[in-house]
């Protein structure tokens, strides 16, 4: 049964987006854009942490990781386009492999502190590149050249551009939904909620959060490539760790460990963006619309942490196809099981 709150606010959404498009094209593709860009890292981050329960605080590190694979291979060796979404995916997994064998064994609030420094390790390496080498350094990479060259007309090569990343990003979302409703998700569920329990029946978790967190990287890789190609240009200083605080607001707001929610998530927080950069040219804003947009996404935090932590659209069980039985022969129950916690308090 489709969330009541998540499908209006979905159909709001699609509504502004309509709205947009009615207004401005160019300005609706760069919108579109920046929502595929972004569901695919907090879908990433989803994987990691709404699945796994792993707190990884420096996902821009491994956005950046990828754009710069990309970057690199498009700009000094004429790579072709899709070789390079490949490879960006694969060189971000083996970073976040690399990164997790010693980290997942951390205590959460220990993972937490590892990957942002790790994220920001990232950054200032980049940023300390030679400035005459194709990494560009403080000055930037440039020369990576533009998908779908052969289309002459700049406008008609972002809408094929914009409408490749939207196919990736459903791409994307239905992987993660199969992979949530396979054992695979089923077991990461089963060691965020009790590791101890989880290997007690014999699940090596070790392996688990290090697929999950290799997983979750490669992710991360395919969206920081979808960025590099659509600039054309990678500055060090774009990957500050405000990305990644962005990206757990999405998760947040949206629902931890429902790919939907998620994705609604990332919907408000862009529009939020948007509307207070729009908002300047009609609204005289007594603040800076960067600082009030801020502003507005912390107050949006403490409000759902308050009165709905479970985000806009809240946790659902597993579809296996024993609980498909389970819903066609014994519906009463089904209703029984989805109230939760909520029904054991109010007995």
């Amino acid at each position: 049964m489709v969330d009541k709150t998540g499908l209006i606010l979905g159909i709001i959404v699609a509504g502004i987006i309509a709205a947009f498009a009615a207004v401005n094209v160019s300005y609706t593709l760069d919108l579109i854009f920046f929502l595929a860009f972004y569901a695919i890292a907090a879908l990433s981050l989803n994987l990691e942490y709404g699945y796994a329960g792993l707190s990884n605080f420096g996902k821009v590190g491994f956005i950046a990781v990828g754009a710069y694979t990309a970057g690199v291979l498009s700009a000094a060796y004429g790579v072709p386009f899709p070789l390079c979404l490949i490879a960006a995916a694969i060189a971000a997994a083996a970073v976040g492999a690399f990164i997790a064998i010693p980290t997942v064994k951390l205590r959460e609030d220990y993972l937490g502190m590892s990957t942002i420094i790790i994220g920001e390790m990232i950054r200032i390496l980049l940023r300390n590149t030679p400035t005459n080498s194709v990494w560009g350094g403080v000055f930037g990479l440039r020369g990576i050249k533009p998908p779908f060259d052969f289309i002459t007309n700049t406008f008609e090569r972002t809408i094929a551009y914009v409408g490749l990343s939207v196919v990736l990003f459903f791409f994307t979302y239905i992987l993660l939904e199969r992979w949530g409703n396979s054992p695979l998700g089923r077991v990461l569920k089963s060691i965020r909620d009790d590791e101890l329990a989880s290997k007690s029946i014999g699940k090596f978790t070790y392996r688990y959060k290090l697929l999950a967190l290799t997983l979750g990287s490669a992710l991360a890789g395919l969206a920081g490539a979808l960025y590099a190609f659509y600039f054309l240009y990678l500055n060090p200083d774009t990957f500050l760790p405000l990305v990644t605080f962005l990206i757990w607001v999405m998760v947040i707001i949206g629902g931890m460990a429902n790919n939907a929610g998620v994705v609604l998530g990332t919907a408000i927080v862009i529009l939020i963006n948007r509307l207070t950069q729009i908002a300047k040219d009609y609204i005289h804003l007594p603040l800076e619309p960067n600082y009030f947009q801020a502003m507005l996404v912390g107050l949006l935090i403490i409000l759902f942490l308050m009165f709905r932590p479970q985000g806009l659209v809240p946790e659902k069980p597993v579809r296996t196809p024993a609980w498909r039985v389970l819903e066609e022969r014994a519906p009463k129950e089904i209703d029984y099981l989805k109230e939760g916690e909520g029904g054991e308090e109010n007995e």
